[in-house]
């Protein structure tokens, strides 16, 4: 009666090991599949705007000084996901920023709203003193630099 059972134990012992080692191979192939298949993934991706719902500034006491921006919204589904920030400067003093995301498009997804937030700094080193506006979209806020936003006195003011 002891026999058979030490059979049973050592039978499922090897069909565990066999199927953990059968895990990693298929894994290992998976892993080199999508490396040879990165750049053919990264080009099917859909790169999309997100609107912003809010934004929230931050003014850091340093020398120089810098500006913090938090934007907050919603991913329109589960496998969109952040991809960048894209800050430009359209007049001299406003700043435009651009909220963009990436979806596999062949990936079926929950359809749930996603919250998201991130947080990226402003260039203001080089500014000169006065108002400033942040836009996205339809949200816009504005913030005030006190000072003259120069490291030194040989540093060329923005034109």
């Amino acid at each position: 009666m002891k026999s058979s059972s030490f059979w049973i134990w050592v039978g499922v012992s090897v069909l565990a090991i066999v199927l953990i080692v059968g895990a990693i191979i298929l894994q290992q192939r998976k892993n080199k599949t999508e490396d040879a298949g990165s750049a053919t993934q990264d080009a099917r991706l859909e790169v999309r705007t997100i609107p912003v719902q809010e934004l929230d500034i931050r003014i850091r006491e340093s020398f120089p000084v810098q500006v913090e921006v938090t934007a907050f919204g919603d991913m329109p589904d589960l496998c969109t996901f952040f991809r960048s920030a894209d800050i430009t400067r359209t007049e001299s003093k406003i700043f435009d920023i651009t909220i963009t995301a990436v979806r596999d498009p062949e990936v079926m997804c929950g359809m749930a709203l996603v919250p998201f937030q991130e947080t990226f700094m402003l260039p203001v080193e080089g500014l000169e003193r006065g108002d400033y506006r942040v836009r996205s979209g339809d949200i816009e806020k504005t913030f005030t630099l006190d000072v003259d936003n120069f490291i030194s006195t040989t540093t060329q003011r923005p034109k």
